[in-house]
């Protein structure tokens, strides 16, 4: 199946299904009105929260965490990752409803544990266009700015 068949096959239960139940189209036009409205707002958030070295600092294995605090780490990493992963399937959604699928993306991209995630974040936030305003958004709320790492460190 081609890429275009799987999106029209995607497109035609989307269609069925909303016709079937009017009350997945209500849900699904309020959320993206919401996702709509409320992106644009945690993207310069969470780039504010974003520790400097994000992309440059050693990752926390599993087995270093004390075994006094096995299970809060456990059940925040799972919380972590139900959103992050949460997240990134409404900003596929998004991406062909109205809506700031591109940051949603972003975000639960930011929020989930992905073995690609630092490599991914710092090709996004490292883009021409995009690092100025990234800067920019830090420098306004008096943080500073990101440490990328050298070439090939990731």
């Amino acid at each position: 199946m081609t890429v275009s068949g799987a999106l029209g096959s995607l497109a035609l239960f989307l269609t069925e299904t909303t016709a079937r139940c009017p009350v997945i189209w209500k849900s699904l036009t309020l959320g993206s009105a919401i996702f709509f409205i409320v992106t644009p707002l945690l993207a310069p958030a969470l780039i504010v929260l974003m520790p400097s070295d994000i992309l440059i600092r050693p990752r926390r294995r599993f087995a270093e965490t004390p075994r006094t605090r096995l299970i809060p780490y456990i059940l925040w990493h799972l919380v972590k990752n139900l959103l992050g992963f949460s997240l990134m399937m409404l900003g596929f959604l998004l991406l062909f409803m109205p809506g700031q699928g591109l940051l949603t993306l972003f975000a639960g991209t930011l929020l989930a544990d992905l073995p690609f995630k630092r490599r991914l974040l710092a090709r996004l936030l490292g883009a021409g266009g995009v690092r100025p305003g990234v800067e920019k958004i830090r420098r306004r709320f008096g943080r500073t700015p990101l440490i990328f790492p050298e070439n090939g460190d990731l």
